[in-house]
């Protein structure tokens, strides 16, 4: 059946289902459009940014960069949930990858919080792929008694490619995936845990610091925080602007120059209530000195 549903619509039933699931949920409303985050859930230690989109090709690269970016400094998990892909519909049985952060559709996520039910396949770069279990495989060879080279020729594949199968180095394509299937099972397959697997994405690339202070603020801002932080990260597409991780967690963020301060302050203040972190506010260049004086 088609779906068609807003943006909005999609996000109520996110929510919903993270409630049902022990979340505590808190929505995102700032910036108004092309936000990194929508939702923001907790339950214990667990923690997850949510970026909602009906249709995933009207997320931007630098949407899902400042996810990703969000949930490694904040040692947050983070998942896009979409609908469609352009005129293609996702399969509620696939977890797609872009840019390193996994995507599924609202059905996929009530399946996997509220009954534990973990899917298999990955859709990378358009491939459907599958991880094969290095303990399983290891096993049904021994219970079906093939030798490498067997398995190889029944495959159509090299001794090599069976040996990395056994170390569970290789994903497999789909068709590979139907053969190892009847021959040894489909529960030689790893199972994906879509909050906390990443599957290997070619050129999702790794975050380092980013030094583009755009103004005399920033420079400012920079300078001090190197002497607090491992890790600076500058955010475009959520309620705060620079954050710095170290021994602890700084967030800042700057209503100098935004338009609707009330609402941007009110939405960071909620990522810092989920995240533990400590808030920076920066108004004028006096609110520097709080940086200096943070005690980590």
């Amino acid at each position: 059946m088609s779906r068609n549903r807003g943006t909005g619509v999609i996000a109520e039933e996110v929510s919903r289902t993270l409630r049902k699931a022990g979340f505590r949920v808190e929505f995102l409303s700032y910036p108004a459009s092309a936000r990194s985050i929508d939702i923001i859930a907790c339950r214990g230690d667990t923690r997850v940014f949510i970026k909602v989109s009906q249709d995933l090709r009207e997320v931007s690269w630098i949407e899902v960069n400042d996810l990703k970016k969000s949930g490694i400094v904040y040692g947050s998990n983070t998942i896009i949930v979409a609908e469609k892909n352009g005129r293609q519909e996702l399969e509620d049985d696939v977890v797609y990858v872009r840019n390193g952060v996994n995507i599924v559709t609202t059905n996929l996520l009530g399946s996997y919080l509220l009954r534990n039910s973990k899917p298999i396949v990955v859709n990378i770069r358009g491939n459907y792929l599958l991880k094969i279990s290095a303990e399983k495989f290891q096993v049904k060879m021994k219970e079906i008694g093939l030798t490498r080279g067997e398995l190889a020729e029944l495959l159509g594949v090299s001794r090599k490619a069976v040996y990395m199968y056994e170390r569970g180095e290789l994903m497999v394509s789909l068709q590979r995936a139907v053969e190892l299937a009847r021959i040894m099972g489909e529960d030689i397959f790893e199972e994906i845990d879509i909050l906390g697997d990443k599957p290997p994405e070619p050129y999702a690339g790794t975050l380092e610091n980013e030094y583009s202070p755009s103004d005399e603020i920033e420079v400012a801002l920079w300078r001090l925080l190197d002497r607090l932080g491992d890790l600076i990260v500058k955010l475009s597409r959520t309620p705060v602007d620079i954050v710095a991780k170290g021994g602890n967690v700084i967030t800042v963020t700057r209503l100098d120059m935004a338009e609707n301060k009330a609402e941007k302050l009110e939405n960071a203040e909620k990522l810092v209530k989920t995240t533990g972190s400590k808030l920076v506010v920066i108004r004028t260049k006096n609110d520097l000195k709080e940086i200096r004086d943070a005690h980590l």
